[in-house]
């Protein structure tokens, strides 16, 4: 999400498996532009996601870039994220 009455633009994004350095299947990143399920109606040009294909593993460190552009101002966005623990 960028600020409101923005345009966010996503180009890529990708996602490694932190202990491994496994890439991880990403689907095409989702904003108001492609949206084949209307999710941003009503909301704006100013959100979007990125999801991966499949499930991830649990208890698992990940790592996560975007790249794209905030009212035509490039951006690169790196984060990292853990996984919650599989119950039995």
């Amino acid at each position: 999400m960028v600020r409101f009455g923005q345009k966010l633009e996503i180009s890529s994004s990708r996602m490694m498996k932190v202990a491994t350095g496994a890439q991880v299947a990403m689907r095409t990143p989702i904003t108001a532009e492609n949206d084949p399920n209307n999710t941003f109606l009503g909301y704006g040009i100013y959100m979007g996601y990125v999801i991966p294909d499949g499930p991830l593993e649990p208890d698992a460190e990940y790592a996560v870039s975007v790249t794209g552009t905030n009212d035509g101002n490039s951006f690169i966005k790196e984060f990292t994220f853990k996984t919650g623990f599989k119950l039995k």
